[in-house]
């Protein structure tokens, strides 16, 4: 079966959880997942070829279409991209999310441009490692910030390493008023929000 773009845009007049309440979502099963990693296994034309490796987006947890807890998954191809790449499948399912993340900030939220200067906070976690690399990509002038002096070393492909010190007053060099000045900052405390998520999903379990 031909995989073919079925989306179209839309005026929002509500949000997922009020159709939830009125009973008029999705009917279940649903095969949750939002990023993937796999090979071809039948292209729909020629612009992919059989076996080749690829990461995807699957259309926001199984709500367009099956998610990437299915087995096989029929997505539009403009979800689809290419990748080239000697990593395991295992290190190879780790790069999606981290990636379509720091697009999705630097594009969609900042919008930025070639010629732009950007401040990176925290820069050296995953997320902050792939921004530094598409921002650089794209003729950024990167400015990569790390609250761990002994991680300065790793920031390399920056423009400019600086130890955060949570001011990072006079630690800007070259910035002038010709360039934009855009900033990322990176600093979810991860337990916290685990903790949180999992305090709601036992509050939920046990009012059912």
């Amino acid at each position: 079966m031909p995989a073919k773009s079925f989306l179209s845009s839309l005026k929002r007049h509500g949000r997922a959880s009020k159709f939830r309440r009125i009973n008029n979502f999705h009917l279940l099963p649903i095969i949750p997942g939002i990023e993937c990693v796999g090979e071809i296994a039948e292209p729909s034309d020629s612009h992919f070829q059989k076996g080749e490796k690829v990461a995807a987006l699957m259309g926001g947890m199984g709500r367009s279409f099956n998610g990437s807890y299915a087995e096989y998954v029929l997505l539009p191809k403009s979800h689809v991209f290419s990748v080239q790449t000697d990593l395991s499948w295992t290190e190879m399912a780790a790069v999606p999310e981290t990636w379509f993340t720091a697009w999705g900030s630097l594009f969609e939220c900042l919008d930025l441009k070639g010629g732009d200067t950007l401040l990176i906070r925290g820069a050296t976690c995953a997320l902050g490692y792939a921004a530094v690399q598409i921002a650089e990509a794209i003729g950024c002038r990167v400015i990569a910030a790390t609250h761990k002096e002994s991680k300065l070393p790793l920031l390399k492909a920056a423009d400019e390493a600086v130890f955060d010190n949570e001011t990072l007053a006079g630690t800007f060099k070259g910035v002038t008023r010709s360039s934009r000045m855009l900033a990322l900052s990176i600093r979810l405390k991860i337990f916290p929000l685990c903790f949180l998520i999992w305090m709601l999903i036992r509050s939920t379990e046990r009012s059912l």
